[in-house]
């Protein structure tokens, strides 16, 4: 990307950031911020985002499947009539 570009797209980001009204996704920015800024000072510091072990994944998935076997599920029209 050139300095032209990067400019524009710092613009575009603050222009996003300044309509920004979702809290979670601000919270997420401010981590990822604060991790950069940790790294960039070369302190040995785990990540804020962490890839799952395949492990995880797999007793995940077999969880799922196991309770959508027994009616352990909502749909998706019950968990957005939650938060209407």
């Amino acid at each position: 990307m050139n300095e032209e570009m990067l400019s524009g797209a710092k613009i575009d980001l603050i222009n996003w950031l300044t309509t920004l009204n979702d809290s979670v996704i601000i919270e997420k920015l401010l981590a990822f911020r604060k991790n950069e800024i940790i790294n960039a000072t070369g302190d040995n510091v785990e990540p804020v985002f962490k890839p799952m072990p395949v492990e995880e994944l797999d007793k995940r998935i077999d969880k799922s499947e196991a309770d959508f076997a027994t009616g352990k599920f909502k749909e998706s029209k019950e968990l957005l009539a939650k938060y209407k």
